[in-house]
């Protein structure tokens, strides 16, 4: 797939996400009204990021669904792992932070409250964790897709993560080094962007 006239777009989103080694967490709102080509724009950053050798982590929101691309993105995060043999990287302490979340969520028992705040604690660590042991080698994409149907779970981990890059150039020790992105409809909320 070719994305004709983007290039400019492309490379420059490209840019950020090879600044993230150095600079730690960031993320780049991709915002337009429907129809305008973001889902496009997205699919050719995912093709080409993979094609140069970046790791590529993708999930969808869904409205009143905790976490809900975040369980999509650890399993991408834990099988990339895996492919290299790379999985030991991680605590079993991460593992078990992780667990329970996806386990509930492949049985449909989505607690409709969210989760408590320890086990959200627990799984913001853990996917900082995870992203930042993926991130070791090469700054991670992550997609963000559909972020206008996002809960309120899912976007505060997202803050929290953004929030753990530190003030901008001077990233936190363990923060991962990756890049999210996310299209937004014009008009709906842009709310990631109000983290401290």
């Amino acid at each position: 797939m070719v994305c004709v006239g983007r290039e400019r777009e492309l490379a420059w989103i490209t840019s950020r996400l090879e600044a993230t080694s150095a600079s730690g967490t960031g993320m780049v709102v991709v915002v337009g009204p429907p129809g305008v080509g973001k889902s496009k724009l997205l699919d050719e950053l995912r093709d080409q990021c993979k094609a140069a050798g970046f790791p590529v982590l993708e999930g969808w929101c869904v409205r009143h669904a905790a976490y809900a691309p975040f369980l999509t993105i650890a399993a991408e995060a834990l099988a990339w792992l895996r492919a290299r043999g790379d999985q030991d990287l991680l605590s079993p302490a991460d593992l078990d932070a992780l667990a329970p979340l996806v386990s509930a969520r492949a049985k449909g028992r989505d607690d409709p409250e969210g989760p408590d705040d320890e086990s959200a604690i627990r799984f913001t660590e853990a996917v900082g964790r995870l992203l930042a042991t993926v991130g070791k080698l090469r700054p991670v994409l992550v997609l963000l897709r559909g972020y206008s149907r996002a809960d309120e779970a899912t976007r505060a981990l997202v803050r929290s993560l953004l929030d753990t890059a530190g003030p901008l150039g001077e990233p936190s020790p363990g923060a991962p080094a990756a890049l999210f992105v996310a299209g937004i409809r014009t008009g709906d909320p842009v709310d990631v962007l109000d983290h401290h």
